[in-house]
């Protein structure tokens, strides 16, 4: 009866440690999450930012009178 509670306490201590593994993994999937959406909103902001500087340069080049040569 002895060797059957001992298994019972391996098994426990098993199992909570593989609980305290899954927690650290969760903690680390939710820092990466919050890294992933930062840079996608980076993203999103450069995107913001070039097209800004595209119209910018089309305005500019329209009151220039500055076209392509398409000969």
């Amino acid at each position: 009866m002895a060797e059957g509670r001992i298994s019972k306490k391996l098994l426990f201590e098993l199992l909570e440690s593989i609980q305290d593994r899954l927690d650290r993994i969760e903690a680390e999937l939710q820092i990466m999450r919050q890294h992933v959406a930062a840079l996608v909103q980076s993203d999103l902001r450069r995107g913001d930012q070039v097209y800004a500087l595209e119209t910018r340069v089309a305005r500019i080049e329209r009151r220039l009178d500055l076209t392509d040569a398409t000969d």
